[in-house]
């Protein structure tokens, strides 16, 4: 029996925020996302839960932490991105929950556009949505 032509999958991004970060780090370990935005996430915060590995794809993962965050301060951010070299983009003087930040926050994002892979520009379009949203 032949194969049905299925279409491919569309791009997979996967984002969280706080405790959703924490989670997307697993979810990305069973589907690599092709896109992977960690904003304030709470990696190193849980003494009883598992710690996440290592992102899949350093290249493709973009984490997003408030200098002054008072829930998961950014100590905890930097000791588990380190021994992954992955990049950590710090917002001065932003809290956990990035107030009075949005807007820095949303202008963050964007820029990266340009180093991102052809392939996953277009998940950065919604990035749009959420500028409307906030202008």
């Amino acid at each position: 029996m032949p194969v049905p032509n299925i279409p491919k999958p569309p791009n997979l991004p996967l984002s969280g925020f706080s405790f959703g970060g924490y989670v997307a780090t697993f979810a990305a370990q069973e589907r690599i996302p092709d896109l992977l935005l960690l904003m304030g996430a709470a990696v190193c915060h849980y003494t009883d839960r598992p710690e996440p590995s290592a992102v899949p794809n350093v290249a493709k993962t973009l984490m997003i932490h408030g200098a002054e965050d008072e829930v998961v301060e950014i100590e905890k951010a930097l000791k588990w991105a380190e021994p992954q070299d992955l990049p950590v983009i710090t917002i001065a003087g932003s809290t956990h929950f990035f107030h009075g930040k949005l807007i820095v926050l949303r202008d963050t994002i964007p820029p990266l556009r340009a180093s991102m892979p052809e392939r996953i520009k277009p998940l950065s379009d919604g990035i749009n949505n959420i500028r409307a949203v906030l202008d």
